[in-house]
């Protein structure tokens, strides 16, 4: 699923221009700092910037620093305006990170980062390379590329999404997350997101204590976290 094949006039249709959320501190990130250095070492976080935000106002980049703040040290920020608008760019950066044997390794796609996320994954799925957590925040072209269903590379997905914008079809048993903010911009540094963002990392540092080798999954599989 080529990235190329996305309009790129469908890009103002996912962005508000007010409304910018302030980014609070999540009680959800003293958990993560409790992990073990050594297991949070292995949690690769990477949050997908949407081509539409260009003024960054959805606050990707302070999550990401957020994260590397509370003790996750391989949070990164993916621009696309940067690193590239493909998918193939963000796929040869996560065989990178694979190397790490012990690696866990979850995307977190932003509006029309999300498409970007979703090639991604189509990507990787050709070189039987697994993603262990998907992360969707209110991603509009979800539902408008026709609820087509990411391969069996991916442990867990999880939607995140306002209360009023409706779930997209097309993922099998998807870990679901309303939060009750109105604007599109607020979604992502909302305390209820940076919460599941900060559970679902915990919960991959933690799996890295369980077992010495990776976790790829063959089929997706899927558990509602506690927050």
């Amino acid at each position: 699923m080529p990235g190329n094949s996305r309009p790129l006039a469908m890009l103002f249709l996912f962005v508000s221009f007010v409304g910018c959320a302030h980014l609070s501190p999540s009680p959800m990130a003293s958990r993560l700092a409790s992990q073990p250095a050594e297991s949070r070492e292995h949690v690769y976080v990477i949050f997908v910037e949407s081509p539409a935000d260009l003024g960054q106002w959805g606050g990707l980049p302070q999550l990401s620093e957020y994260f590397r703040k509370c003790g996750l040290c391989q949070s990164y920020y993916f621009n696309p305006y940067v690193e590239g608008m493909d998918g193939k760019y963000l796929a040869a950066f996560v065989r990178r990170i694979r190397q790490d044997p012990k690696a866990r390794v979850m995307l977190v796609g932003w509006s029309f980062g999300s498409i970007i996320s979703l090639d991604a994954i189509h990507e990787l799925a050709e070189s039987r390379t697994c993603i262990d957590t998907m992360v969707y925040l209110d991603s509009w072209s979800l539902k408008l590329i026709g609820g087509e269903a990411q391969p069996n590379n991916v442990g867990r997905t999880v939607l995140v999404y306002r209360s009023h914008n409706e779930f997209p079809d097309g993922f099998p048993c998807p870990v679901k997350h309303t939060v009750d903010v109105c604007r599109h911009l607020n979604l992502p540094m909302a305390p209820h997101t940076v919460d599941v963002l900060f559970a679902e990392a915990t919960r991959l540092a933690s799996s890295v204590q369980k077992t010495d080798v990776p976790y790829l999954p063959e089929m997706a599989t899927f558990s509602e976290p506690t927050l």
